[in-house]
């Protein structure tokens, strides 16, 4: 895997893409394994506890700390799902974000449930809904805090320039 030496703000998509190509190359398996059931293959979700370095000052969790979240689930699902039948491997990059709803603040101590489901797909882009709900472990209280709409196009592993097509959901 090749180091890049640039600085953040001269990376492109390509160098970014072909990093994440690279890191997906050593997770993929020698063989073909069987493929999950078609609910794993279009929705994921996962859940973190707010930290305060996740926080300002106020203790209000950062929108770029929820942004990273959603564009992650949002990059899984896709991934996962591009991945989904046999065929040339490839990574999912955003393309798009369609809309993104900051509806109530997060705070540090609550957890954040992020789901993501795949709600549409054409013959090169899939469409992911992403929601975010906190949920105060204390109370038990949850509040939807965010939602997103974000597009992605499978890139291949080993030609960052070629978007293949995407499977249809199931």
């Amino acid at each position: 895997m090749q180091i890049m030496k640039q600085k953040y703000t001269g990376f492109t998509v390509v160098d970014l893409v072909t990093t994440a190509s690279a890191c997906l190359k050593l997770l993929l398996p020698e063989e073909e394994t069987s493929r999950s059931d078609s609910w794993e293959a279009t929705r994921c979700s996962s859940k973190r506890i707010m930290r305060p370095d996740d926080a300002n000052i106020a203790g209000n969790v950062h929108g770029g700390t929820i942004l990273k979240m959603i564009e992650e689930a949002g990059a899984i699902i896709s991934t996962r799902h591009c991945n989904s039948q046999s065929g040339e491997r490839c990574v999912a990059a955003l393309a798009r974000v369609e809309r993104t709803d900051f509806l109530s603040p997060m705070c540090i101590g609550e957890v954040a449930h992020v789901s993501a489901e795949i709600t549409y797909t054409s013959k090169r882009s899939v469409e992911v809904q992403v929601n975010v709900v906190s949920e105060n472990i204390l109370t038990g209280v949850k509040k939807v805090t965010n939602k997103a709409t974000l597009w992605y196009v499978p890139l291949a592993l080993q030609n960052v320039h070629k978007v293949l097509e995407v499977p249809p959901i199931q």
